[in-house]
């Protein structure tokens, strides 16, 4: 509906709690429950999508209940852990 109404003066900016915040929660609380040092508090980035990125986050062949955030990998998701 966004993408519809931006011909109409429509503009807005969304983000979102990623499902994959509870992926790294996880992998973090194994991390510590092996010994490893864990850092306090974990900063990951929130996905921003705005009118100028709408396009690519809108799936048209997909339902409207479609969720286009992807999980990291286990690269990025290491490197969330590691900055803290």
């Amino acid at each position: 509906m966004w993408q519809k109404e931006q011909s109409h003066g429509f503009s807005s900016l969304a983000t979102a709690q990623p499902n994959y915040l509870a992926t790294i929660a996880l992998d973090a609380g194994v991390q510590k429950a092996r010994g490893k040092l864990v850092p306090q508090n974990i900063t990951v980035p929130l996905p921003s999508i705005t009118d100028s990125n709408l396009r690519s986050w809108v799936k048209d062949s997909q339902p409207d209940d479609y969720y286009p955030i992807n999980v990291p990998s286990q690269a990025k998701i290491d490197a969330f852990i590691k900055k803290g």
